[in-house]
């Protein structure tokens, strides 16, 4: 498939983004209505993220490192809260938008240690390391203060 191709998929399919460089989650597949009105790198955006980079690595494009770059500059500017990871409001980027963070943001560290941003990654994985240590796994969603989100939670 063509580099436009992949592009224009994957802005249909996860989001138009926005000139902050949020990525957005959970477009409304009939009546493109945004579900969630917020940003992040957890559910919903996490494969996005990742396939950008990767596509540079693997298909040698250059423009898929800059449209990652742009997202990367915009998530640690509003979304990375030191080693925390909160989603933000997507017209309101300086506020957050949820105090909890989701499991599918484990990814993160990985894909800044593959773009070169070591201390960054250090210190979030440490964080979710600490998460795992009091729970003895990585909850589906936990909050700011390492605890179970109690409405993630799934039931035994």
């Amino acid at each position: 498939m063509e580099a436009a191709r992949v592009d224009e998929c994957f802005e249909v399919a996860l989001g138009l983004v926005r000139e902050a460089g949020q990525v957005r989650a959970w477009l409304e597949g009939r009546g493109s209505d945004w579900v969630r009105r917020d940003s992040g790198v957890g559910a919903g955006t996490d494969c996005y993220y990742q396939y950008l980079l990767k596509a540079c690595v693997l298909l040698g494009d250059q423009s898929y490192l800059e449209r990652f770059n742009k997202h990367y500059t915009a998530v640690m500017k509003y979304i990375s809260q030191g080693p925390m990871l909160l989603d933000v409001h997507m017209h309101r980027p300086h506020t957050t938008s949820r105090n909890f963070m989701d499991a599918l943001l484990a990814f993160w560290p990985g894909l800044q240690v593959l773009k070169g941003d070591i201390k960054p990654a250090i210190v979030t994985h440490e964080m979710l390391f600490q998460v795992i240590q009091r729970h003895n796994f990585l909850p589906e969603a936990f909050t700011t203060d390492f605890q179970v989100n109690g409405e993630h939670t799934i039931a035994s």
